[in-house]
């Protein structure tokens, strides 16, 4: 893991009922290199998006993949 990477990087993910940020600590490894943020409900007929920001972050934001996993 690159110890540049950020600590601190806004995921913001608006879905049908809510729209939630949480920090993302780049630093930290994974086994699959995938973490959860939890369940978000989307709907079709409602806008959707999850935006990866470098805004205020303490170092280098790389983002290589998002996976969306039905349920």
């Amino acid at each position: 893991m690159n110890p540049n990477r950020a600590t601190n990087v806004p995921v913001t993910i608006t879905s049908a009922d809510c729209e939630k940020t949480v920090k993302l600590d780049q630093k930290k490894e994974t086994k699959d290199g995938f973490r959860s943020f939890g369940g978000f409900r989307f709907d079709p007929s409602q806008p959707a998006k999850v935006v990866i920001s470098n805004t205020g972050t303490d170092g280098y934001v790389i983002v290589d993949a998002v996976q969306l996993v039905a349920e």
